[in-house]
């Protein structure tokens, strides 16, 4: 089976235009948020065509066909996750088609674009948006404040359980014994791999340990004078892993491929990809999901001893 086009739908609706025909089948992907009300239509010149709605499991939970150009169309209400649509036709020569997908959900006063944009944005936009401006150094109004003035998250500690983190980085200041760790970095313990070494192979772990407690003036974070402790969960290979499973345009059978590579001779991990390539949908999410836990520690197996270890800390009194 051909590997489905992941589409964005949009509350306005989004088309998408191509060919069908007997000797043919068309497969999509979307994905919608909780209680969404979906309606999907497709007009065609075409003698005889169908739709045929999915879930991630490959469980037909809609089904409309159409005649002669009539216009098909499946309305549903369906829970937030991942859906399959099947174009299909039994017009002996290809025919084109328009496919619509709109989505309205049911959360008040929220809209989808389907936009294909990434959007990013730093703690200059995202904290306003939370409130969380008027307790960093960036808030002259909290500052003012004589009551605040001296916060900063100084006598503190945040405990970060990520990817990692990078310990040296000029983000988290000074290294005064020139140990290569910054001395805001207390302790830090990986218990993928059962070592005091949290380097972050990922990134998002520094990432999220800088929005707390980065010095940099530019830069600084939500709380600069916080210390830092780093628990890592992820191993190493998960963030390769991530990146074999979804990368832009691989295929199926490149997916499958560049994971027999990472895990040669591993039966585990074979009999996860023979039960994947056979599926009639190709969900690389769950395909990940399940190599993840077979390989990679996750976070509920080990938030209960980060918490007993980071209590062990003698020089621990606030966190």
């Amino acid at each position: 089976m051909a590997e489905a086009s992941s589409v964005l739908p949009s509350t306005a609706g989004k088309s998408f235009e191509d060919f069908i025909s007997i000797n043919d089948k068309d497969y999509y992907s979307f994905t919608v948020g909780s209680g969404d009300k979906i309606t999907i239509s497709v007009d065609s010149l075409a003698e005889d065509i169908a739709l045929d709605l999915r879930d991630s499991d490959g469980s037909v939970i809609d089904f409309s066909r159409g005649e002669n150009g009539e216009t098909v169309i499946i309305e549903d209400t369906v829970e937030g996750g991942r859906y399959s649509l099947i174009v299909t036709s039994n017009n002996s020569e290809p025919v084109p088609y328009e496919l619509s997908i709109a989505t309205d959900t049911m959360i008040e006063g929220v809209t989808t674009t389907g936009s294909n944009e990434l959007v990013y944005s730093d703690t200059l936009e995202s904290l306003p948006l939370i409130g969380a401006n008027e307790f960093g150094r960036r808030s002259d109004n909290f500052k003012d404040n004589p009551l605040f003035s001296d916060i900063d998250g100084t006598g503190y500690s945040a405990v970060v359980i990520d990817s990692g983190i990078n310990v040296n980085h000029p983000a988290f200041g000074e290294d005064s014994d020139n140990n290569g760790i910054a001395d805001k970095i207390i302790y830090q313990y990986d218990f993928a791999d059962d070592d005091n070494d949290t380097s972050d192979f990922d990134g998002h772990g520094t990432h999220i340990s800088s929005i707390i407690a980065s010095e940099d003036e530019k830069y600084p974070g939500v709380a600069p004078g916080a210390n830092l402790i780093s628990f890592k969960y992820k191993k190493d290979d998960y963030q390769t892993v991530s990146k074999a499973i979804y990368a832009r345009g691989s295929s199926k059978e490149d997916v499958i491929k560049a994971i027999q590579e990472m895990y040669p001779d591993d039966e585990s991990i074979q009999k996860i990809l023979d039960r994947h390539s056979s599926n009639f949908f190709f969900n690389r999410k769950k395909l990940f999901d399940e190599i993840v836990k077979e390989k990679v520690l996750t976070a509920p197996a080990f938030i209960e001893l980060a918490l007993q270890e980071t209590l062990k800390l003698p020089f621990m009194t606030r966190i």
